[in-house]
Protein backbone atom coordinates (compact mmCIF):
# COMPACT_ATOMS: atom_id res chain seq x y z
CA UNK A 1 0.00 0.00 0.00
CA UNK A 2 1.14 3.24 -0.90
CA UNK A 3 0.62 6.35 2.29
CA UNK A 4 -2.52 7.16 0.11
CA UNK A 5 -4.04 4.06 -1.55
CA UNK A 6 -5.66 2.33 1.47
CA UNK A 7 -7.60 5.43 2.65
CA UNK A 8 -9.86 4.78 -0.28
CA UNK A 9 -11.97 2.19 1.27
CA UNK A 10 -12.50 4.99 4.60
CA UNK A 11 -14.13 6.84 1.46
CA UNK A 12 -15.98 3.88 1.16
CA UNK A 13 -16.56 3.26 5.22
CA UNK A 14 -17.95 7.21 5.91
CA UNK A 15 -19.99 6.77 3.14
CA UNK A 16 -22.25 4.51 4.09
CA UNK A 17 -20.98 0.97 2.01
CA UNK A 18 -22.72 -1.83 3.16
CA UNK A 19 -22.95 -0.82 6.80
CA UNK A 20 -22.65 2.09 9.23
CA UNK A 21 -18.82 3.12 10.02
CA UNK A 22 -17.23 3.94 13.66
CA UNK A 23 -14.68 6.16 13.22
CA UNK A 24 -11.96 7.71 15.70
CA UNK A 25 -9.78 10.54 14.65
CA UNK A 26 -8.45 14.29 15.27
CA UNK A 27 -9.62 14.66 12.03
CA UNK A 28 -10.80 12.47 8.85
CA UNK A 29 -10.44 15.80 6.55
CA UNK A 30 -7.81 15.27 4.20
CA UNK A 31 -7.10 11.20 5.23
CA UNK A 32 -6.88 10.61 1.93
CA UNK A 33 -3.82 13.08 1.33
CA UNK A 34 -1.19 13.82 3.16
CA UNK A 35 -3.36 14.60 6.50
CA UNK A 36 -4.80 17.66 8.32
CA UNK A 37 -2.01 20.48 8.80
CA UNK A 38 -1.14 21.96 12.12
CA UNK A 39 0.03 25.31 12.62
CA UNK A 40 3.20 25.30 14.57
CA UNK A 41 2.08 28.52 16.79
CA UNK A 42 1.38 28.99 20.40
CA UNK A 43 -1.78 29.72 22.70
CA UNK A 44 -1.47 33.53 21.89
CA UNK A 45 -1.41 33.30 18.22
CA UNK A 46 -3.96 30.83 18.25
CA UNK A 47 -6.10 33.13 20.57
CA UNK A 48 -6.12 36.36 17.99
CA UNK A 49 -6.52 34.04 14.63
CA UNK A 50 -3.02 34.39 14.07
CA UNK A 51 -2.63 33.46 9.93
CA UNK A 52 0.68 35.47 9.45
CA UNK A 53 3.51 37.46 11.09
CA UNK A 54 3.47 40.71 12.99
CA UNK A 55 2.38 40.45 16.10
CA UNK A 56 3.38 42.79 18.49
CA UNK A 57 5.92 41.28 21.38
CA UNK A 58 8.94 39.02 21.58
CA UNK A 59 8.10 34.96 19.77
CA UNK A 60 9.30 32.13 19.40
CA UNK A 61 7.24 31.10 16.25
CA UNK A 62 8.36 28.84 12.74
CA UNK A 63 5.94 30.70 10.94
CA UNK A 64 7.26 34.23 11.60
CA UNK A 65 11.21 34.25 11.59
CA UNK A 66 11.56 37.70 12.50
CA UNK A 67 9.34 38.19 15.30
CA UNK A 68 12.35 36.18 17.37
CA UNK A 69 14.56 39.34 16.72
CA UNK A 70 13.07 40.86 19.96
CA UNK A 71 13.87 38.15 22.26
CA UNK A 72 15.92 39.37 25.14
CA UNK A 73 15.81 36.63 27.65
CA UNK A 74 16.79 32.65 27.11
CA UNK A 75 13.59 31.12 26.75
CA UNK A 76 11.98 27.69 26.73
CA UNK A 77 7.95 27.09 25.40
CA UNK A 78 6.10 24.25 24.84
CA UNK A 79 2.51 24.13 23.94
CA UNK A 80 0.01 21.26 24.55
CA UNK A 81 -3.62 21.06 22.06
CA UNK A 82 -6.03 18.69 23.57
CA UNK A 83 -9.34 18.20 20.62
CA UNK A 84 -12.54 16.85 20.85
CA UNK A 85 -15.65 17.03 18.92
CA UNK A 86 -17.79 14.50 16.39
CA UNK A 87 -18.35 14.46 12.68
CA UNK A 88 -21.29 13.34 10.35
CA UNK A 89 -21.25 11.75 6.55
CA UNK A 90 -24.61 11.05 5.24
CA UNK A 91 -25.36 8.32 7.88
CA UNK A 92 -22.41 7.62 9.41
CA UNK A 93 -21.22 9.80 12.19
CA UNK A 94 -18.70 9.39 15.26
CA UNK A 95 -16.69 10.79 18.10
CA UNK A 96 -12.94 13.15 16.93
CA UNK A 97 -10.87 13.33 19.76
CA UNK A 98 -6.83 13.48 20.70
CA UNK A 99 -4.30 15.77 21.76
CA UNK A 100 -0.88 16.93 19.69
CA UNK A 101 2.00 18.69 20.83
CA UNK A 102 1.57 21.98 17.86
CA UNK A 103 5.19 23.34 19.11
CA UNK A 104 8.45 23.42 21.32
CA UNK A 105 11.29 25.06 21.28
CA UNK A 106 14.26 26.77 22.69
CA UNK A 107 15.48 30.52 22.13
CA UNK A 108 19.14 32.13 23.63
CA UNK A 109 19.97 35.46 22.64
CA UNK A 110 23.34 36.84 22.19
CA UNK A 111 23.53 40.58 22.91
CA UNK A 112 24.87 42.35 19.80
CA UNK A 113 24.92 39.02 17.49
CA UNK A 114 21.37 38.17 17.76
CA UNK A 115 18.50 35.37 18.79
CA UNK A 116 19.68 31.40 18.10
CA UNK A 117 16.70 29.27 18.19
CA UNK A 118 15.95 25.64 18.49
CA UNK A 119 12.37 24.05 17.80
CA UNK A 120 10.38 20.57 16.71
CA UNK A 121 6.60 21.13 15.82
CA UNK A 122 3.89 19.72 14.27
CA UNK A 123 3.01 19.93 10.10
CA UNK A 124 0.66 17.36 8.74
CA UNK A 125 -1.96 15.04 11.04
CA UNK A 126 -2.53 11.88 9.86
CA UNK A 127 -4.19 9.72 13.10
CA UNK A 128 -7.81 8.02 12.30
CA UNK A 129 -9.56 4.93 12.57
CA UNK A 130 -12.26 3.19 11.36
CA UNK A 131 -14.20 0.02 11.48
CA UNK A 132 -17.06 -1.20 9.09
CA UNK A 133 -19.38 -4.50 9.97
CA UNK A 134 -20.61 -6.32 7.23
CA UNK A 135 -21.04 -9.90 5.42
CA UNK A 136 -18.68 -11.91 3.62
CA UNK A 137 -18.89 -15.29 1.44
CA UNK A 138 -16.99 -18.05 2.90
CA UNK A 139 -17.03 -21.60 1.42
CA UNK A 140 -20.40 -20.36 -0.17
CA UNK A 141 -21.75 -19.45 3.53
CA UNK A 142 -22.40 -15.84 4.68
CA UNK A 143 -20.48 -15.18 7.75
CA UNK A 144 -20.53 -11.64 9.60
CA UNK A 145 -17.08 -10.16 10.41
CA UNK A 146 -15.57 -6.13 10.84
CA UNK A 147 -13.48 -4.11 8.47
CA UNK A 148 -10.79 -2.02 10.40
CA UNK A 149 -8.30 0.61 9.23
CA UNK A 150 -6.42 2.22 11.29
CA UNK A 151 -3.36 5.44 10.47
CA UNK A 152 -1.18 6.33 13.29
CA UNK A 153 1.67 8.82 12.26
CA UNK A 154 2.25 12.06 10.77
CA UNK A 155 4.73 14.37 9.50
CA UNK A 156 6.62 17.07 12.24
CA UNK A 157 9.19 20.12 11.42
CA UNK A 158 12.75 20.48 13.17
CA UNK A 159 14.08 24.30 13.05
CA UNK A 160 17.03 25.60 13.85
CA UNK A 161 16.74 29.53 13.82
CA UNK A 162 18.65 32.83 14.06
CA UNK A 163 17.26 36.13 14.02
CA UNK A 164 18.39 39.68 15.06
CA UNK A 165 17.55 43.98 14.66
CA UNK A 166 19.68 45.41 12.05
CA UNK A 167 17.77 48.42 12.85
CA UNK A 168 15.78 49.99 15.48
CA UNK A 169 12.75 49.48 13.39
CA UNK A 170 13.78 46.49 11.21
CA UNK A 171 14.28 42.61 12.50
CA UNK A 172 14.77 40.19 10.16
CA UNK A 173 15.52 36.07 10.96
CA UNK A 174 15.71 33.00 8.87
CA UNK A 175 15.29 29.04 9.83
CA UNK A 176 15.99 26.16 8.29
CA UNK A 177 15.12 22.51 9.09
CA UNK A 178 13.87 19.42 8.12
CA UNK A 179 10.80 17.37 7.80
CA UNK A 180 10.55 13.96 10.08
CA UNK A 181 8.07 11.57 10.48
CA UNK A 182 6.60 8.29 10.03
CA UNK A 183 3.08 6.85 9.62
CA UNK A 184 2.13 2.94 10.10
CA UNK A 185 -1.63 1.84 8.35
CA UNK A 186 -3.53 -1.24 8.78
CA UNK A 187 -6.04 -3.05 7.61
CA UNK A 188 -7.25 -6.03 9.14
CA UNK A 189 -10.14 -8.05 8.79
CA UNK A 190 -11.80 -10.58 11.41
CA UNK A 191 -15.02 -12.55 11.69
CA UNK A 192 -17.85 -13.62 14.34
CA UNK A 193 -16.50 -16.92 15.61
CA UNK A 194 -20.10 -17.78 16.59
CA UNK A 195 -21.44 -17.73 12.83
CA UNK A 196 -17.40 -18.59 11.20
CA UNK A 197 -17.01 -21.76 10.29
CA UNK A 198 -13.36 -23.16 12.51
CA UNK A 199 -10.51 -22.46 10.78
CA UNK A 200 -11.30 -19.25 9.29
CA UNK A 201 -8.23 -16.28 10.50
CA UNK A 202 -8.18 -12.93 10.64
CA UNK A 203 -6.66 -11.35 7.57
CA UNK A 204 -4.25 -8.38 7.95
CA UNK A 205 -1.99 -5.92 6.03
CA UNK A 206 0.33 -3.29 7.22
CA UNK A 207 2.96 -0.91 5.63
CA UNK A 208 4.78 2.16 7.08
CA UNK A 209 6.46 4.89 5.76
CA UNK A 210 8.89 7.19 7.09
CA UNK A 211 9.35 11.24 6.33
CA UNK A 212 12.13 13.60 5.30
CA UNK A 213 12.90 16.72 3.32
CA UNK A 214 14.44 19.94 3.91
CA UNK A 215 12.97 23.59 4.49
CA UNK A 216 13.46 26.72 4.47
CA UNK A 217 11.84 30.20 6.08
CA UNK A 218 12.85 33.50 5.91
CA UNK A 219 11.35 36.52 7.65
CA UNK A 220 10.82 40.32 8.90
CA UNK A 221 9.17 42.75 10.87
CA UNK A 222 8.80 46.73 10.31
CA UNK A 223 7.87 49.35 12.89
CA UNK A 224 7.09 52.08 11.21
CA UNK A 225 6.15 53.81 14.61
CA UNK A 226 5.53 52.59 17.37
CA UNK A 227 1.58 51.59 17.75
CA UNK A 228 2.16 49.69 14.33
CA UNK A 229 4.11 46.15 13.08
CA UNK A 230 3.86 44.56 9.97
CA UNK A 231 5.77 41.55 9.28
CA UNK A 232 6.35 38.97 6.44
CA UNK A 233 7.62 35.49 5.94
CA UNK A 234 8.58 32.94 3.01
CA UNK A 235 9.03 29.55 3.49
CA UNK A 236 10.22 27.21 1.15
CA UNK A 237 10.37 23.31 1.09
CA UNK A 238 12.18 20.76 -0.85
CA UNK A 239 10.21 17.51 -1.65
CA UNK A 240 9.02 15.90 1.20
CA UNK A 241 9.97 12.22 0.73
CA UNK A 242 8.48 9.02 1.66
CA UNK A 243 10.67 5.88 2.45
CA UNK A 244 8.36 2.31 2.59
CA UNK A 245 9.50 0.27 5.76
CA UNK A 246 11.21 -3.00 5.43
CA UNK A 247 7.70 -4.90 5.16
CA UNK A 248 6.76 -2.32 2.78
CA UNK A 249 6.37 -2.66 -1.15
CA UNK A 250 7.16 -0.01 -3.10
CA UNK A 251 9.93 2.49 -3.11
CA UNK A 252 10.18 6.58 -2.13
CA UNK A 253 7.41 9.01 -2.99
CA UNK A 254 8.24 12.64 -3.11
CA UNK A 255 5.57 15.05 -2.96
CA UNK A 256 6.42 18.78 -4.30
CA UNK A 257 5.36 20.85 -1.00
CA UNK A 258 4.27 24.89 -1.77
CA UNK A 259 6.33 27.61 -0.51
CA UNK A 260 4.13 29.59 1.63
CA UNK A 261 3.92 33.49 1.98
CA UNK A 262 2.07 35.14 5.28
CA UNK A 263 1.74 38.27 5.74
CA UNK A 264 0.59 40.00 9.24
CA UNK A 265 -0.03 43.12 10.85
CA UNK A 266 -0.99 44.68 14.71
CA UNK A 267 -1.70 48.14 15.47
CA UNK A 268 -2.32 49.54 18.96
CA UNK A 269 -5.86 51.14 18.57
CA UNK A 270 -5.34 52.51 22.45
CA UNK A 271 -2.55 52.07 25.23
CA UNK A 272 -4.27 48.73 26.01
CA UNK A 273 -5.95 47.78 23.64
CA UNK A 274 -4.77 45.67 20.27
CA UNK A 275 -5.94 44.36 16.80
CA UNK A 276 -4.26 41.51 14.63
CA UNK A 277 -5.02 40.77 10.75
CA UNK A 278 -2.94 38.39 8.70
CA UNK A 279 -3.19 36.15 5.82
CA UNK A 280 -1.29 33.03 4.09
CA UNK A 281 -1.19 31.93 0.71
CA UNK A 282 0.11 28.57 -0.57
CA UNK A 283 -0.43 26.35 -3.59
CA UNK A 284 -0.68 22.84 -3.10
CA UNK A 285 -1.40 21.64 -7.01
CA UNK A 286 1.70 19.97 -7.74
CA UNK A 287 1.00 17.30 -4.89
CA UNK A 288 -1.89 15.98 -7.32
CA UNK A 289 0.42 13.94 -9.44
CA UNK A 290 1.56 11.45 -6.23
CA UNK A 291 -1.86 11.20 -5.02
CA UNK A 292 -4.58 8.45 -6.68
CA UNK A 293 -7.13 8.36 -3.89
CA UNK A 294 -8.16 12.26 -3.16
CA UNK A 295 -7.14 15.54 -4.91
CA UNK A 296 -5.52 18.30 -3.51
CA UNK A 297 -7.53 22.31 -3.38
CA UNK A 298 -4.68 23.71 -5.33
CA UNK A 299 -3.75 27.26 -4.13
CA UNK A 300 -5.34 27.75 -0.66
CA UNK A 301 -6.19 30.93 1.42
CA UNK A 302 -6.16 31.13 5.12
CA UNK A 303 -7.66 34.56 7.06
CA UNK A 304 -7.20 35.32 10.73
CA UNK A 305 -8.00 38.56 12.96
CA UNK A 306 -8.18 39.28 16.03
CA UNK A 307 -7.86 41.75 19.70
CA UNK A 308 -6.40 41.20 22.76
CA UNK A 309 -7.61 43.75 25.57
CA UNK A 310 -4.86 44.44 28.90
CA UNK A 311 -7.22 42.84 31.00
CA UNK A 312 -7.65 43.19 34.46
CA UNK A 313 -5.27 43.05 36.92
CA UNK A 314 -4.87 39.35 39.27
CA UNK A 315 -2.72 39.15 42.20
CA UNK A 316 -0.69 42.29 41.06
CA UNK A 317 -0.36 41.23 37.60
CA UNK A 318 -2.13 42.10 34.53
CA UNK A 319 -4.77 39.26 32.95
CA UNK A 320 -4.85 39.53 28.98
CA UNK A 321 -7.74 38.92 27.03
CA UNK A 322 -7.82 37.66 23.76
CA UNK A 323 -10.28 36.79 21.03
CA UNK A 324 -9.85 36.02 17.38
CA UNK A 325 -11.08 34.36 14.34
CA UNK A 326 -9.49 32.23 11.61
CA UNK A 327 -10.80 30.14 8.59
CA UNK A 328 -8.42 28.08 6.42
CA UNK A 329 -8.72 26.51 3.18
CA UNK A 330 -7.32 22.99 3.36
CA UNK A 331 -4.98 21.06 1.01
CA UNK A 332 -6.72 17.67 0.56
CA UNK A 333 -9.75 16.87 -0.10
CA UNK A 334 -12.78 14.42 -1.75
CA UNK A 335 -12.79 16.18 -5.14
CA UNK A 336 -15.65 18.49 -4.19
CA UNK A 337 -16.05 22.26 -2.82
CA UNK A 338 -12.38 22.95 -1.32
CA UNK A 339 -12.45 21.64 2.43
CA UNK A 340 -12.38 24.53 4.87
CA UNK A 341 -11.52 24.79 8.62
CA UNK A 342 -13.00 27.97 10.57
CA UNK A 343 -13.03 28.91 14.02
CA UNK A 344 -13.86 31.21 16.89
CA UNK A 345 -11.19 31.61 19.74
CA UNK A 346 -11.10 33.07 23.28
CA UNK A 347 -7.79 33.15 25.23
CA UNK A 348 -6.58 34.50 28.67
CA UNK A 349 -2.99 34.98 29.09
CA UNK A 350 -1.78 34.79 32.84
CA UNK A 351 2.24 36.10 34.01
CA UNK A 352 3.32 34.12 36.38
CA UNK A 353 6.03 35.54 37.54
CA UNK A 354 8.27 39.13 35.74
CA UNK A 355 11.06 41.28 36.23
CA UNK A 356 10.09 44.59 35.50
CA UNK A 357 8.27 44.44 32.08
CA UNK A 358 10.05 40.91 30.77
CA UNK A 359 7.89 37.90 31.91
CA UNK A 360 9.73 35.19 33.58
CA UNK A 361 6.97 32.59 33.20
CA UNK A 362 3.98 32.91 31.61
CA UNK A 363 1.21 30.92 30.73
CA UNK A 364 -1.68 30.82 27.95
CA UNK A 365 -4.50 29.33 27.61
CA UNK A 366 -7.19 29.48 24.19
CA UNK A 367 -9.96 27.34 23.86
CA UNK A 368 -11.72 27.59 19.91
CA UNK A 369 -15.14 26.67 18.59
CA UNK A 370 -14.69 25.11 15.17
CA UNK A 371 -15.38 23.26 12.27
CA UNK A 372 -14.64 21.38 8.99
CA UNK A 373 -16.06 20.65 5.65
CA UNK A 374 -15.03 18.60 2.95
CA UNK A 375 -19.22 17.80 1.53
CA UNK A 376 -20.53 16.14 2.24
CA UNK A 377 -18.38 15.18 5.56
CA UNK A 378 -18.79 17.57 8.20
CA UNK A 379 -16.88 17.85 11.71
CA UNK A 380 -17.62 19.86 14.89
CA UNK A 381 -14.55 20.09 17.26
CA UNK A 382 -13.75 22.18 20.23
CA UNK A 383 -9.83 22.28 20.37
CA UNK A 384 -7.85 24.34 23.82
CA UNK A 385 -4.11 25.28 22.83
CA UNK A 386 -1.73 25.67 26.18
CA UNK A 387 1.41 27.19 26.73
CA UNK A 388 4.28 27.62 29.26
CA UNK A 389 6.83 30.13 28.49
CA UNK A 390 10.10 30.13 30.48
CA UNK A 391 12.72 32.78 31.10
CA UNK A 392 15.72 33.28 32.93
CA UNK A 393 18.88 35.56 33.13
Amino acid sequence: MTPTRCVCVLLTVAAGGFGPAAATAQSLVGSGGLGVPIESVDSRARALGAAGPGLFGATLSQNDPGGMADIVLPMITATMQPTWGDYSRGAASGDLRGTRFPVVGIAYPFPGIGVFSASYGAFLDQRWAAERPGTFTIGGLPVAGTDRFESDGGVAQMHLGFARRITETVGVGVTVGRYTGRVDRSFTRTFDTASASSGVAPFEDADSWTYGGGHLTVGAVFDPIPQVRVGASLGWSGDLEADPGPDTEGGTLSFALPSVLRLGASGALTTRLMATVGIQLADWSNVDAVLDTTSSAGQTLGFGAGMEWGGPQFLGRSLPVRIGYRRLELPFGSGGPDPVESSLSAGLGFNLAQVEEFPLAALDFTLERGTRTDDPLEEKFWRATLTLKVSGR
